[in-house]
Parts: structure tokens; sequence; C-alpha cells
């Protein structure tokens, strides 16, 4: 049996596969760091508020900022 990830275990493995363009459920999030449901999404949540995370009929993944107009120059 392996211990329990800590919080900034499961958010760099989160933010791995997100980063790496995975959509992931909260049930999907919840199979990689092996939290409850809940603490799953509320880890998901909190994240939100430091990446640009949308969650989009029930998939979390991280926003694609050329289509959100981050502000940098387009290429022409």
């Amino acid at each position: 049996m392996t211990d329990r990830l800590t919080t900034t275990e499961a958010v760099c493995r989160l933010c791995w596969h997100l980063l790496h363009g995975e959509g992931l459920t909260t049930k999907q999030a919840q199979k990689l760091i092996g939290y409850t449901r809940s603490a799953t999404w509320t880890v998901l949540d909190r994240m939100s508020t430091y990446l640009p995370l949308v969650q989009d009929k029930g998939v979390w993944m991280l926003m694609d900022m050329q289509e959100a107009g981050d502000g940098s120059p387009s290429e022409h």
C-alpha cells in the first residue's frame, strides 16, 4: 500500500496531466491522486484560482490561452 499523496504531490500530478493537454473528469483525477471525490473536486477548484482551468461537460482542462486572447502578440 502506498502512502497518501501530500497536497503538493497531488497538485503536481494533476498539473502534469493538465499541462500535457489531458482533460480529466473529477473521477479520473480522483483515481490519479487517491483522494475522495469531494476532496479531489476541491483541489481542482482551488487550482483553478491560479491556473486557467475550466470545467466543460464535467471535464477539467486548461483553457486555450490563444482563444482567450491572452494579450500576446499574434503571429501574422
